[in-house]
């Protein structure tokens, strides 16, 4: 168990470890940061790299601890459960790759965490501390399941949300902008739990009063002062900052951004946020501030087939991520779930050369462009006849 000659993981590249923790087992991050801790110690104070080749498999993980015992002073336990949980992370890999060696994924497959709990044997006190920890446990893969997007994209989507906390999906309508969007939400919180989501429309009548704070007429004729849905939103999720919080705004291009945000624009910027950057409101009573909690996420969809508004406030450009979400006709996702369903294949392969060839003629027509093609959730609304020169929308 000497030091070896291999890429280290945890000194250098431990991110594949966190995502693991994070979107397959639904780990809080507090308890991701106590196992990288342990592992860097434990790695320090051995002198190896913590990688595969040094913890394969548990006991690798039971005699390294061990060692770390003899030799420094490693409180057992705590460092015992971050090693087993490495170990398991690297079984759920091999089994991953071994598993697209030999067979297509495909709706129903047991996920990674299904897996690794099958091949690593996990103790009964181990799994009940997973339950206790995220409760139907939500990740990627389940994520997956009848998306038209590749792994890689989404695992994108996900890091970009999580290091910015503000991020925009764009694309033409049928793409299934708001139906990824309580996946990506779900992936981020660990687990299939609305209660930390909310979501709103914006539209040209949306105000500042209506997300964060103004005053309202009451039925006396008198006005009070009330808190819009993302201050109520942010309050929410500052009594559980251990819980991921997701707020969704549909058509986040159709209102009025500057006005709507206010003084947000600083807050939810992901490097002012907690309480040291708190300020007071444009109506808040005297001494009182507000602050947007760390885990707070905005995910705002943007339809860009949509020209009433296309010029999104550059302000807020500089606070989120883009993402882009194209027609997936020709993704293996697609055909596998309409194959899945029981559509013949000749079928799928018409509407795929027929779609395909509309979305072509559409992105080269100087009039319209990639942002108005044809979705796959819309496509089941569109006629095409043999000449393709006439598309039907019904």
């Amino acid at each position: 168990m000497d030091r070896v000659e291999s890429d280290p993981i945890i000194h250098d590249d431990y991110q594949d470890f966190e995502r693991w923790l994070r979107y397959e087992l639904g780990v809080n991050e507090n308890t991701i940061r106590s196992y990288v801790r342990h592992l860097k110690r434990i790695s320090r104070d051995l002198g190896i790299e913590i990688g595969p080749e040094t913890i394969g498999s548990r006991d690798d993980a039971d005699k390294l601890v061990d060692r770390g015992k003899r030799e420094h002073d490693l409180k057992g336990k705590d460092y015992q459960t971050a090693a087993r949980r490495y170990a398991d992370f690297v079984q759920a890999s091999k089994s991953e790759q071994e598993d697209d060696e030999t067979r297509l994924r495909k709706p129903g497959f047991p996920s990674v965490r299904e897996k690794h709990r099958i091949m690593s044997g996990a103790d009964k006190e181990e799994a009940e501390a997973d339950r206790q920890e995220a409760p139907e446990p939500y990740g990627i893969h389940s994520a997956l399941r009848d998306l038209f997007v590749s792994q890689n994209q989404l695992t994108r989507i996900l890091d970009s949300i999580n290091r910015r906390k503000n991020l925009i999906l764009q694309g033409p309508p049928g793409v299934g902008k708001t139906f990824i969007a309580r996946r990506i939400a779900w992936c981020l919180i660990g687990r299939k739990d609305s209660d930390p989501v909310e979501m709103v429309q914006f539209h040209q009548s949306y105000a500042y009063e209506d997300f964060v704070q103004g005053w309202r007429p009451t039925e006396t004729g008198g006005f009070t002062l009330r808190n819009g849905v993302f201050f109520e939103f942010c309050k929410r999720a500052g009594k559980s900052p251990d819980t991921p919080f997701v707020f969704i705004i549909d058509e986040i291009n159709r209102g009025n951004l500057s006005r709507i945000f206010g003084e947000l624009l600083m807050l939810i910027e992901a490097d002012k946020r907690g309480s040291e950057y708190a300020i007071p409101l444009t109506y808040s009573a005297t001494g009182e501030r507000f602050a947007v909690p760390d885990n707070v996420h905005v995910l705002g969809l943007m339809n860009t087939a949509d020209r009433s508004l296309a010029m999104v406030d550059y302000a807020l450009r500089r606070r989120f991520a883009f993402e882009t979400l194209r027609p997936a006709y020709r993704a293996e996702e697609f055909r596998e779930y309409l194959i899945e369903a029981g559509v013949d294949r000749s079928l799928v392969n018409r509407i795929e050369d027929r779609i395909s060839a509309i979305n072509e003629r559409i992105r080269e027509d100087t009039d319209l462009g990639p942002g108005f093609q044809i979705g796959p959730l819309l496509s089941h609304k569109v006629c095409v006849k043999e000449d393709l020169n006439h598309p039907v929308m019904l």
